[in-house]
């Protein structure tokens, strides 16, 4: 009985094991290409070679463990989740560890980066980043360009076969297929992602921003990600045009690949037919207007402005934290409007977070059904529809828990960091740590300045939880911790 267990035991190790490798080596492979840049193209040896290293590392060790152990038992769903969560905790630790050797920042804040980098987050530690190596900066955008489609969904377009990149892609919140199956649906959002990535590098290219930057931002943006190459953001260009190519970007990048595959195969009259398409767009000129209309009342009104609080609100309710300006003095009422949009977030099976705009409308819509359930006669039955999709019972359960759950999950984040920040004895508004804890927890990047290298350390450990939650969606880590957690409470009480 007990060299059974031991027997099944080494089963499921192997499997892990043998799945993590096909993760790591596909991964080196990110590493690898900062590390070529700089070593060969312009000349950084230095930093470059710790890039060429630990992605030779990686490879080596991601090809043994696929070469040595070739898996006996096929994936569960719980050990597909385990895998995830476990691979979303060890790429983006090793991704801030090679920051730490390579910009000299401490370990908590390279580990924060990291974590703000694969997450999509946009969150940083770092004040100046074009003091920082060209080398350094490329891995930071590639950080979050991995992140943007997923690190699981890439490592199965590379490698992966069999049932594993099904249980691997529905852990990390792939369900939608645009083919009949996972891998050819992985393989056709990887060719959407780099073509809208190779839109967006010619959009800011023929709006005048700088070549290395027009990459680094095309990168960062159609990953609703938000990293800079500079300080100051997108905002470094006093430029109308790079803004506006910067709103489309974000837009491009919170949009459904599901409807990105409709424009070959249907046309693009059914791309713009997309509910959640024509959400976007409505809810993010919407919020911008409302913005540029609280903020022109002590500001003088001008196209300027009116292009700032536009790229505010689509920054914010895609998720991905560019800023072409500071929004540190904006009124609280300004700060509220964009937690909103950001707790909305993009599209569903996009690179942005949040809510999403279809959870979004089949909450409100269940609402709309519920009362009018309640002034029909008994019995009668109610058509749920939402645009060309019938929602029934279960979804609206679902819908309506994760909602419940995302806005707990935000709440105790929230107390928990104020309660951080009362006990150093440092003053902020909860406002504040409400819009910073949100930009966290919805990938977003946003910052009212609480944010960044002067943070305590419990709160850069909490804000690096509530990174990994938002991306993850909560259940996944929620379920892989539930089993341990519920022993452990036995134990307690036995």
């Amino acid at each position: 009985m007990f060299r059974c267990g031991v027997g099944i035991l080494k089963a499921v190790i192997k499997t892990y094991l043998y799945h993590l490798g096909t993760i790591l080596l596909a991964n080196s492979v990110f590493l690898l290409v900062p590390g070529i840049y700089g070593f060969f193209f312009i000349g950084e040896h230095e930093v470059a070679s710790t890039y060429l290293t630990v992605g030779a590392i990686l490879l080596i060790i991601g090809f043994l463990l696929r070469k040595l152990l070739m898996p006996i038992h096929a994936l569960t769903v719980s050990s597909a989740l385990a895998l995830v969560v476990l691979s979303w905790i060890i790429i983006p630790i090793t991704g801030g560890i090679v920051l730490h050797y390579t910009s000299g920042m401490p370990l908590l804040d390279s580990l924060f980066e990291g974590v703000s980098g694969f997450t999509g987050t946009g969150l940083t530690m770092v004040t100046k980043p074009e003091e920082f190596p060209r080398t350094v900066l490329l891995w930071r955008s590639i950080m979050q360009w991995v992140g943007g489609l997923g690190i699981v969904v890439i490592s199965l377009v590379l490698l992966a076969r069999g049932i594993a990149v099904v249980r691997l892609a529905l852990a990390e919140g792939r369900e939608e297929r645009i083919e009949p199956s996972i891998r050819k649906t992985a393989e056709v959002m990887l060719k959407i992602y780099v073509v809208i990535t190779a839109i967006s590098i010619v959009l800011f290219l023929i709006t005048g921003m700088e070549p290395f930057d027009a990459v680094n931002h095309a990168m960062t943006g159609i990953a609703t990600g938000g990293f800079s190459t500079h300080s100051k953001s997108v905002g470094y260009y006093r430029s109308l045009p790079i803004w506006w190519a910067g709103i489309i970007i974000m837009f491009m990048g919170a949009i459904n690949f599901v409807d990105y595959s409709r424009i070959t195969r249907l046309g693009i009259r059914h791309f713009f037919a997309s509910i959640e398409v024509q959400s976007l767009i409505v809810i993010g000129l919407s919020g911008g207007l409302l913005l540029y209309l609280i903020l022109s009342r002590n500001n003088t009104p001008s196209l300027e402005l009116y292009t700032q609080t536009i790229f505010h609100a689509v920054s914010g309710m895609t998720n991905t934290g560019f800023q072409v300006a500071s929004i540190v003095n904006y009124p609280d009422v300004a700060k509220a409007l964009l937690i909103m949009l950001m707790v909305i977030g993009g599209s569903t099976s996009s690179t942005s977070a949040g809510i999403k705009h279809y959870r979004l409308l089949v909450f409100l819509k269940s609402i709309g059904w519920e009362i009018t359930r309640t002034i029909l006669p008994r019995g009668t039955t109610l058509s749920h529809r939402l645009g060309d999709r019938y929602i029934d019972e279960d979804v609206i359960r679902k819908v309506t828990s994760f909602i419940v759950l995302y806005l707990m999950t935000l709440a105790v984040g929230s107390l928990v960091t104020a309660a951080i920040y009362y006990a150093e004895g440092i003053n902020v508004k909860f406002i504040d740590v409400l819009f910073e804890v949100t930009s966290a927890q919805t990938c977003t990047g946003l910052s009212v300045g609480l944010a960044g290298p002067h943070m305590p350390a419990m709160a850069k450990a909490v804000f690096i939880i509530i990174m990994l939650l938002g991306r993850l969606e909560i259940y996944p880590l929620i379920a892989v911790l539930w089993r341990p957690m519920m022993r452990y409470a036995k134990y307690i009480r036995g």
